[in-house]
Protein backbone atom coordinates (compact mmCIF):
# COMPACT_ATOMS: atom_id res chain seq x y z
CA UNK A 1 0.00 0.00 0.00
CA UNK A 2 1.47 3.67 -1.30
CA UNK A 3 1.33 6.39 1.38
CA UNK A 4 -0.84 8.86 -0.31
CA UNK A 5 -0.48 12.97 1.07
CA UNK A 6 -2.81 15.54 0.36
CA UNK A 7 -3.08 18.96 2.22
CA UNK A 8 -5.13 19.58 5.22
CA UNK A 9 -8.24 21.80 4.45
CA UNK A 10 -8.10 25.49 5.79
CA UNK A 11 -3.75 24.94 6.05
CA UNK A 12 -2.76 24.52 2.64
CA UNK A 13 0.60 25.12 2.04
CA UNK A 14 1.92 24.60 5.77
CA UNK A 15 0.62 21.27 6.81
CA UNK A 16 -0.17 17.77 5.13
CA UNK A 17 -1.42 14.59 6.26
CA UNK A 18 -0.99 11.10 4.67
CA UNK A 19 -3.56 8.47 3.87
CA UNK A 20 -1.39 6.07 7.28
CA UNK A 21 -2.86 9.14 9.34
CA UNK A 22 0.91 11.42 9.61
CA UNK A 23 1.36 15.04 9.79
CA UNK A 24 3.85 17.02 7.87
CA UNK A 25 4.85 20.53 7.73
CA UNK A 26 5.75 22.08 4.58
CA UNK A 27 9.33 23.95 4.31
CA UNK A 28 8.19 27.53 4.01
CA UNK A 29 10.49 30.67 4.41
CA UNK A 30 8.81 33.11 7.58
CA UNK A 31 9.99 36.53 8.62
CA UNK A 32 11.15 36.78 11.69
CA UNK A 33 9.86 38.37 14.96
CA UNK A 34 11.36 41.61 14.72
CA UNK A 35 10.49 42.58 11.29
CA UNK A 36 13.35 42.80 9.52
CA UNK A 37 13.01 42.17 6.00
CA UNK A 38 15.46 39.18 6.00
CA UNK A 39 13.58 35.71 6.64
CA UNK A 40 14.31 32.15 8.08
CA UNK A 41 13.35 28.57 6.45
CA UNK A 42 11.11 26.26 7.94
CA UNK A 43 11.99 22.79 7.52
CA UNK A 44 9.80 20.25 6.35
CA UNK A 45 9.84 17.26 9.32
CA UNK A 46 7.12 14.68 10.29
CA UNK A 47 5.23 16.09 13.07
CA UNK A 48 4.97 14.21 16.51
CA UNK A 49 1.91 13.72 18.15
CA UNK A 50 0.55 12.90 21.45
CA UNK A 51 -2.36 11.10 22.72
CA UNK A 52 -5.20 11.60 25.34
CA UNK A 53 -6.58 9.03 28.10
CA UNK A 54 -8.94 7.69 25.73
CA UNK A 55 -5.75 6.81 23.00
CA UNK A 56 -6.39 9.00 20.15
CA UNK A 57 -3.71 10.80 18.81
CA UNK A 58 -3.42 14.67 18.81
CA UNK A 59 -1.11 17.19 17.15
CA UNK A 60 -0.54 21.02 17.39
CA UNK A 61 -0.83 22.85 14.13
CA UNK A 62 0.57 26.70 13.97
CA UNK A 63 -0.49 29.58 11.25
CA UNK A 64 0.41 33.15 12.34
CA UNK A 65 1.66 32.31 15.73
CA UNK A 66 -1.15 30.68 16.74
CA UNK A 67 -1.50 26.91 17.94
CA UNK A 68 -4.91 25.00 17.45
CA UNK A 69 -4.77 21.65 18.78
CA UNK A 70 -6.49 18.66 16.33
CA UNK A 71 -7.35 14.99 16.75
CA UNK A 72 -5.13 12.63 13.74
CA UNK A 73 -8.24 10.87 12.40
CA UNK A 74 -10.32 13.85 11.79
CA UNK A 75 -7.84 15.87 9.55
CA UNK A 76 -7.54 12.36 7.84
CA UNK A 77 -11.27 12.32 7.15
CA UNK A 78 -11.39 16.03 5.73
CA UNK A 79 -8.53 15.57 3.71
CA UNK A 80 -9.57 12.44 2.18
CA UNK A 81 -13.63 11.55 2.70
CA UNK A 82 -16.07 13.08 0.67
CA UNK A 83 -18.83 15.33 2.59
CA UNK A 84 -22.24 13.24 1.26
CA UNK A 85 -24.82 15.77 0.50
CA UNK A 86 -28.38 15.21 1.40
CA UNK A 87 -31.01 14.21 -1.27
CA UNK A 88 -33.16 17.40 -0.09
CA UNK A 89 -33.24 19.85 2.54
CA UNK A 90 -34.66 17.77 5.73
CA UNK A 91 -34.26 14.14 4.55
CA UNK A 92 -31.99 12.12 7.31
CA UNK A 93 -28.80 10.96 6.59
CA UNK A 94 -29.50 7.82 7.65
CA UNK A 95 -32.84 6.71 6.22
Amino acid sequence: MEEIWKPIPNFEGYYDVSSFGRIRSIERIVGNRWGTSKGRIIPAKIKAFSRNSQGYCAVHLYIAQKMTKFYVHRLVAAAFVEKRRRAYPGQSPRR
